[in-house]
């Protein structure tokens, strides 16, 4: 199976597998950002059931050009994010299922004692339908749900919905909130997807910021939020390696210091940018 961009009809692969990821976002206004991030995905499955285990970590880190703010935050420069994933998948009937996930997880600069301002934990609840053609093996496929997680800065709960089908054998189309994708499968080991999709990051750093040396702040949060619309290509050399290289468009940022309570204290008044990533991954399944 080629390796698709991670959207919501995807999150539930059968594989197991380790991947590594690089993206670089060179110009955030004066910020360049850049994340690299590992992630182990296992799951079980079982006669109507499933168990999936999913650990990441991601190191982020903050390249401040401007001098000022480099010394007001240098203690973001170097962020760190560790979670993980469970998620229990029910087979019902009439071609129904049900995904229960929880995720707890560290976000944190780690430059202080691990407090409990660091851990966040989040979670979804999704329902999904898949429609059958006895005419081709390609599916439609539904789900709706509500998530709780960072994907649009600080921690929110919002509604998912997402329908997926195929225009021909080659494309498959994703249309929903928050994520929609457009996928070409070029040949049994080529793909092309291009997504439109939130992108952000959200750390706690527990120990204290001071702006201009009369205000302090006490476990502040870093937050990024932004649009991404990205172009990545899948290429699968083996039944064990498989590799990405993409390349994104963010026309609408924002990069903000929050306060403890999520109020914002500082904004970077960030700009568009552009981003490059690659990725590799690697099939940990025994049975081709």
């Amino acid at each position: 199976m080629i390796m698709k961009a991670q959207t919501p009809l995807t999150m539930t692969t059968n594989e197991n597998y380790i991947q590594g990821n690089y993206q670089l976002l060179p110009s955030v206004g004066d910020v360049e950002i850049r994340y690299t991030s590992l992630f182990l995905n296992m799951q079980k499955s079982y006669r109507t059931d499933k168990l999936i285990f999913g650990l990441t970590y991601e190191n982020i880190e903050y390249i401040f050009k401007d001098n000022k703010e480099s010394y007001l935050f240098g203690s973001f420069e170097n962020s760190h994010l560790l979670s993980l994933s469970g998620t229990y998948v029910k087979s019902l009937k009439n071609n129904w299922n049900v995904h229960l996930q929880v995720v707890p997880q560290i976000s944190s600069t780690l430059k202080n004692t691990l407090q409990s301002n660091d851990v966040l934990v989040t979670g979804s609840i999704h329902f999904g339908k898949i429609w059958t053609s006895n005419l081709t093996t390609d599916n439609s496929k539904l789900i709706v749900g509500l998530n709780y997680d960072t994907l649009f800065g600080e921690p929110r709960l919002y509604p998912l919905i997402s329908y997926s089908s195929y225009i021909r054998d080659d494309w498959e189309f994703t249309i929903g909130l928050p994520i929609s994708s457009l996928n070409y499968t070029i040949n049994s080991r080529k793909n092309i997807n291009f997504s439109i999709r939130p992108k952000s990051s959200y750390t706690n750093h527990s120990g204290t910021i001071s702006l201009n040396e009369q205000h302090f702040y006490v476990n502040n949060k870093l937050e990024f939020s932004s649009l991404s619309l990205g172009l990545d290509y899948y290429m699968k050399f083996n039944d064990y390696w498989t590799t990405s290289f993409g390349i994104g468009y963010l026309p609408v940022t924002s990069l903000k210091v929050l306060d403890m309570d999520n109020t914002t204290i500082y904004d970077f008044d960030s700009a568009d940018s552009i981003s490059i990533n690659f990725g590799l991954k690697f099939n940990l399944n025994k049975n081709k």
